[in-house]
Order: C-alpha cells, then structure tokens, then sequence
C-alpha cells in the first residue's frame, strides 16, 4: 500500500482512450488523477513528507481519484 496506483490508473485511461475508443471517459481518468495532485495529495513514492503535499497510502489515492472522477461523470 505503499506504491503509487498513477501508472495503473494512467493504463486504465489509455485503454478507454486506444482499445475502446472512449476519449471522453479517458480525459476524466486523467482530469481526475490531475485533481488529486493539484489538491496537494500524493503518494510516499512521488513525494517527500515535509514538501507541504499529503502522503496518501495508495488505497487512499486510489479513493480519492475514485471521488474525483465520480464528479466528473
């Protein structure tokens, strides 16, 4: 739970987008990992505590992109 999920969650989002043809779920993927970041959380492997980011486990990173995305649909 240490690991950050952005490689497997930015997969999901290019297979929408190359396998299945759905740009528009694809950039919601992608906006909604972006708005995670730009809300100042991350993952121990991205960042370094004390850089003013959250270090989220990657369940709690996951959620959040999860959380993001259900907004953007």
């Amino acid at each position: 739970n240490m690991a950050n999920p952005y490689s497997m969650i930015g997969s999901v989002a290019l297979m929408l987008d190359m396998s299945f043809h759905m740009e528009d779920e694809a950039k919601a993927v992608w906006q909604a990992m972006q708005s995670v970041f730009e809300a100042g959380f991350s993952t121990g492997d991205l960042s370094k505590p004390g850089s003013g980011i959250e270090i989220l486990t990657t369940t709690q990173f996951g959620d959040k992109v999860i959380d993001a995305l259900t907004g953007l649909l």
